[in-house]
């Protein structure tokens, strides 16, 4: 059907009883996309949520980059990620995955450009609208993302004063 894109998405707020009152149109739109794409082929979840779950770990590697400056340190915590979970979370993580995955791709996206923000503000008034947009998509994606809201203030203070504290 030609709008079924358009429904998976609304569908959250159509039938919330029918979504325990989770309001999660992005992550239920990115369901739609998935089935409609793998299909029942469950190797294929598995394959998606190992590559969701490596783009995490580059995503921390990367973020841990940018605010340490220490590239060993980033590629010990993207490799400490990437190979923990492993044991611990092989099954959920791999089953409940997209909801949690994608709503920390796009939270560490969020994060990525808000310190990008406070280090170049007030000229990167793109990258603050970039993770204002990345947050939204994290948020509508799942909503345990709403506390990204109480962080990011603490985060701003802290990671100025720690910047100024060291001289980085």
């Amino acid at each position: 059907h030609p709008l079924a894109p358009i429904v998976a998405f609304l569908a959250p707020f159509r039938y919330p009883q029918a979504f325990a009152f989770h309001i999660s149109p992005v992550g239920t739109f990115l369901l739609w996309i998935e089935i409609m794409t793998l299909k029942l082929n469950y190797p294929l979840y598995i394959s998606f949520a190992l590559i969701l779950h490596t783009l995490i770990g580059v995503q921390i590697t990367a973020l841990v980059k940018t605010l340490f400056r220490n590239h060993w340190l980033a590629l010990m915590s993207g490799l400490v990620f990437i190979t923990l979970s492993t044991h611990s979370q092989a099954v959920i993580w791999t089953n409940a995955h997209l909801y949690a995955q994608c709503s920390l791709i796009f939270g560490l996206a969020s994060l990525q450009l808000f310190t990008k923000y406070i280090q170049l503000a007030p000229s990167a008034k793109n990258a603050y609208y970039g993770a204002i947009v990345f947050y939204l998509a994290s948020l509508f994606t799942k909503e345990s993302m709403i506390l990204l809201v109480f962080i990011l203030p603490f985060y701003s203070v802290i990671y100025r004063s720690w910047r100024f504290t060291l001289g980085l």
